[in-house]
């Protein structure tokens, strides 16, 4: 029977220590899933859209999305067209904590594209600094049952659901009061471009998306299945649009490989290499 070249036993010996590595390594890894919701809003006629992606950051860091995907609104967009808040919840056992007394990475942030614009779609003069939107937003998985969700994440109190804001250290408040409360800083989409008639926008609202970072997701926590009863909230009661969200994609196991990985194949093919050379001067 022909025996396998050098060549070949040298690379499949590096494919197998790299297997073998991979297997007990701690690669990096996440896990994103993303839910989407639609409905019409009753009072200003215009079609509502958002979207929320959940990402398991390892480390027991918990990355949570929201962005406001409406189409263009026309020229009278009205408060209740404003996303305030999404409510989701777990179907096993987890507490997470959103202040930097929890973890230093815990925070709220413009996601990437985003911007704070006033009432004619104009960015405000003064922009979060980092995009750092701790103050304007909270978590709150206390007294919470909408939908079957025990959690949420807001701008806007929403009739005493939320109290103060509590993402990072709470800082800096863009805009009073110091509760969350009203729409300040809540998301409208990409596509706004004014027309809303009320000085509350000029407060600020967040043209896009925005991003809060959470600790204390368990290391077992598979939120490909565990979450659930994700909905979203406009306006700043809850009379107004909540429309219910169902599981758009999922995106598993995007690994990483670890530097002691790469550098034991580099090894493998190093050394089939030599082994070549040697059998070609012989």
């Amino acid at each position: 029977m022909p025996q396998p070249s050098v060549r070949t036993r040298a690379l499949g010996l590096a494919l197998a220590l790299l297997a073998a590595v991979g297997v007990c390594s701690d690669a990096s890894a996440f896990v994103s899933v993303t839910f989407t919701g639609s409905g019409t809003n009753s009072t200003s006629g215009h079609s509502l859209s958002a979207s929320v992606t959940f990402t398991d950051l390892t480390g027991g860091l918990f990355q949570v999305d929201l962005k406001n995907t409406a189409p263009a609104y026309g020229s009278a967009t009205v408060p209740s067209d404003v996303l305030t808040a999404v409510f989701f919840g777990f179907n096993t056992t987890v507490t997470l904590c959103s202040t930097q007394a929890c973890n230093a990475q815990n925070s709220a942030r413009l996601a990437p594209g985003s911007v704070v614009v006033d009432n004619a779609g104009n960015p405000l003069a003064t922009q979060p600094t980092n995009g750092d939107i701790d103050g304007e937003w909270g978590y709150s998985q206390t007294g919470i049952s909408v939908n079957g969700a025990d959690r949420g994440i807001s701008s806007s109190g929403l009739g005493g659901l939320f109290g103060n804001p509590n993402f990072g250290d709470s800082n800096p408040n863009m805009s009073g009061p110091s509760a969350l409360d009203g729409l300040q800083y809540g998301i409208v989409s990409s596509t706004y471009t004014g027309g809303n008639s009320s000085s509350t926008f000029d407060q600020g609202v967040i043209k896009n998306s925005a991003r809060f970072i959470l600790s204390g997701l368990p290391a077992n926590t598979d939120i490909s299945k565990a979450i659930a009863n994700v909905s979203f909230q406009y306006g700043t009661g809850m009379s107004e649009p909540n429309i219910t969200a169902q599981r758009a994609g999922l995106l598993a196991n995007q690994q990483v490989p670890e530097p002691a990985s790469l550098a034991l194949l580099g090894f493998g093919l190093a050394w089939m290499k030599t082994r070549s050379r040697r059998r070609t001067s012989a």
